[in-house]
């Protein structure tokens, strides 16, 4: 529908569309969020072809194929300059099928290797996937360094999401990208620390998300978790996190303030 839109614009115009003629490629394939592959006009070789991303019939993104790539310059394919690669703007879910297709803007020809199916992963396959990654982690201390480097961050990702979900401050977890890390030795608690408090809830109001690590109550629940949970506050906690010194290397970068108490 668009497409004829367009033509009958053009039309009107007085201007005249450039039929567009063989085009090769190939949608090399999804890597993490990343789709990649290249594509090309012989007809056009100073050209760059502008493509359109699709998961089944829903337009992803529309992105033109200008990247230099070496292997496409050393087979002698144009300029060499005929490579994509868009980054999703969030991951495809996991748990249903994808039908990736990319095609070519204005007449809809498809890219080899188009459409790519993605078939959904089965949760409980991807939990024994984890459970025989540990039971088979070499001893080297690199691989198991980053094995634990891993699975830690995906720790933290899914304790915020939860942490998300049960306080309802979805809004603070998705759009406040300052974050703030209190370290202290015990929790902060009404009428002993009302003035750590009130930092806390200032750091909040200007857009903060507040983490906070307790060094010499890693191990003890008590009520001020609960409490702090419920302004939208992270509290780290043993076994996810050992020592105040290992949530600073793993998240490092991470955060623009750190509070010492």
């Amino acid at each position: 529908m668009l497409e004829s839109i367009r033509t009958a614009i053009d039309s009107r115009a007085g201007l005249v569309r450039r039929v567009q003629g063989e085009l090769i490629g190939h949608l090399d394939g999804l890597d993490g969020r990343t789709v990649t592959g290249w594509a090309y006009d012989p007809t056009d070789p100073d050209g760059s072809v502008e493509l359109e991303i699709l998961d089944g019939d829903g337009l992803i993104a529309r992105v033109v194929a200008n990247r230099l790539r070496a292997d496409l310059e050393m087979a002698g394919i144009g300029d060499g300059r005929h490579g994509f690669e868009l980054r999703l703007a969030r991951p495809l879910s996991p748990h249903v099928r994808h039908e990736l297709r990319v095609r070519r803007v204005g007449d809809g020809h498809e890219l080899p290797g188009s459409p790519l199916a993605i078939d959904a992963v089965d949760r409980k396959s991807v939990l024994t996937n984890v459970r025989r990654a540990v039971e088979t982690a070499t001893e080297q201390t690199a691989d198991l360094d980053a094995l634990l480097d891993t699975y830690l961050d995906g720790i933290d990702r899914i304790r915020r999401l939860r942490a998300t979900q049960a306080t309802g401050s979805a809004v603070v977890a998705s759009k406040a990208p300052k974050q703030a890390l209190i370290l202290t030795g015990k929790l902060p608690r009404r009428g002993r620390d009302d003035g750590l408090l009130s930092h806390i809830a200032a750091l909040r109001s200007l857009g903060w998300a507040v983490e906070v690590l307790a060094a010499d109550e890693l191990a003890m629940g008590d009520d001020a978790v609960s409490a702090l949970k419920a302004w939208g506050v992270m509290c780290h906690r043993a076994p996810m996190v050992a020592s105040a010194e290992e949530l600073l290397r793993r998240k490092r970068d991470m955060f623009g303030l750190v509070y010492l108490s």
